[in-house]
């Protein structure tokens, strides 16, 4: 399989990162599940365990000839060095099955200094072009830590508050939408969104986002992350109100279904409860109609960057994927 995007369709390098892993661990999860279920003792149903993925990232220039009849193919010699890298000694030579490989180019543009210090370094040799060298990620190991992630979130039928929000993107684009901190402060329509502390370079549990608005500061820190899917926070509102909150992603047949669950906890001490209970249900009140206007606002967002032409709908991402 073949895909590419043009750079300015990329709104956070760690959002591709974790595509190319989130792949990989639906492609492990599926085989996980059909190992499970089958009886078979075939000889291809024996060895399906032993299937993995390799998967090679370039960052560089390409030209798009029009084939006519609605086909594209791109060429030039950054493409031509992507497909012959395919062929490799990354296995041998670093004993790693399940991987994706990132070329310097690729590693330079997406920027994560911290992150790319992780990979284990290597070189291939390219016939008419020379030495390509890359990092390379481990992606059984990236699955192993994604089964032991914290998987906590705001159940739906015990959030106290939930809003949606509909629009035709993909869920890496929606991702996007709902934790980088220009558009999160955005949409929220807060002062400023300064988000800080990662872990080997990336954002995800223990991030911490600092959301400043006129009623005052608000502070989230990530609990749980599983990109596409959803992710947690455990928050404090103006006044010292702590509240759970989940943001959730759901594919549609037109795009995704963005959900916002929060929940309110009371204190376990019963004397701070008897004393916050009026507070709680006053900003209770207050986060439920303010929560529901920045869902709005978010789809609405989202419809004009579509509009102005800086956000390509899904219909135009799959086309120009496929080609």
């Amino acid at each position: 399989m073949f895909s590419f995007a043009a750079s300015d369709h990329i709104i956070q390098s760690q959002t591709l990162v974790e595509t190319i892993e989130s792949m990989y661990i639906a492609f492990t999860n599926q085989r996980e599940t059909m190992r499970q279920n089958t009886t078979c003792e075939c000889t291809a149903c024996k060895n399906m365990t032993t299937l993995d993925l390799k998967i090679c990232i370039h960052h560089g220039t390409f030209a798009v000839d029009d084939m006519g009849g609605g086909r594209q193919e791109l060429s030039g010699q950054d493409v031509i060095l992507i497909h012959r890298i395919m062929k490799n000694s990354v296995r041998e030579t670093t004993g790693v099955h399940a991987y994706a490989a990132f070329t310097d180019a690729a590693l330079d543009a997406i920027d994560l200094p911290e992150w790319r210090a992780t990979l284990k370094p290597h070189q291939e040799e390219v016939e008419h072009i020379g030495t390509v060298s890359m990092g390379i990620d481990n992606l059984k190991v990236v699955w192993e830590e994604r089964r032991q992630a914290s998987t906590f979130r705001v159940a739906h039928h015990k959030a106290q508050i939930h809003h949606t929000a509909d629009a035709p993107i993909s869920p890496a684009t929606a991702w996007d939408y709902l934790t980088e901190p220009e558009h999160k402060r955005r949409w929220m329509e807060m002062k400023s969104v300064a988000r800080e502390n990662t872990v080997e370079g990336r954002y995800g549990v223990r991030t911490q986002y600092h959301c400043a608005h006129e009623m005052g500061d608000f502070f989230e820190k990530v609990v749980s992350w599983h990109p596409f899917e959803y992710f947690s926070f455990d928050s404090i509102a103006p006044g010292g109100v702590t509240y759970l909150e989940t943001f959730e992603i759901e594919q549609t047949d037109d795009g995704v279904r963005m959900h916002v669950l929060v929940n309110v906890p009371a204190p376990k001490n019963p004397i701070k409860r008897w004393m916050t209970a009026k507070s709680r249900t006053m900003i209770q009140g207050g986060m439920d109609q303010t929560l529901g206007h920045c869902m709005a606002h978010l789809a609405d967002l989202i419809r004009e960057d579509i509009a102005s032409g800086a956000l390509k709908p899904l219909e135009a991402s799959a086309s120009d994927a496929a080609g």
